[in-house]
Formats: C-alpha cells, structure tokens, sequence
C-alpha cells in the first residue's frame, strides 16, 4: 500500500518545535514564558514563509456538512459543569 506523501510531516514539524525552537529561544535569551510568547510572535510568521507551500491544486475537497447535529454528537462531548 502505498504511503502518503503527507505522512510524517506533522512528526517532522513538531521534531522542529522539540529542538531547534528550543535552541533558538536559548540564543535569545529567553527566559520565560512572557519571553517566549514575544519570541514566537516574530519567530513564527519567518518559520510559516520559509515553510509554506501553494495546495497543488485550488480545488475544495472538503464535503458539505449533511447533518449539524451528527457532527455536534461525533465530535464534541459535552459535559455540564455544576458549581456549588
């Protein structure tokens, strides 16, 4: 069976973020989290220019949604919250 060419980007990026994001954050200077959402703030709009690519083609695949309430069911669950 043949692998999709998409496979293992997602891991390939996240391996990204766990090292070189950490590296570049340490030749900063960063030193907290207020730091670090400063630093990711110009770090990632240069990271999405080097990386993204035009779609192959402009076409939308994506299917109309039949029933809203079946999406409601299969993908959220919700759970009521009782304070007191």
């Amino acid at each position: 069976m043949p692998v999709p060419s998409g496979e293992g980007r997602i891991e390939r990026q996240l391996g990204t973020f766990q090292d070189r994001v950490v590296k570049e954050m340490r030749l900063a200077g960063v030193t907290n989290i207020t730091e670090g959402n400063v630093f990711l703030d110009i770090y990632l709009p240069e990271y999405n220019r080097m990386f993204a690519r035009t779609a192959a083609q402009k076409a939308d695949f994506h299917r109309p949604v039949v029933h809203k309430r079946v999406l409601d069911r299969v993908l959220a669950i919700k759970t009521p919250m009782h304070f007191g």
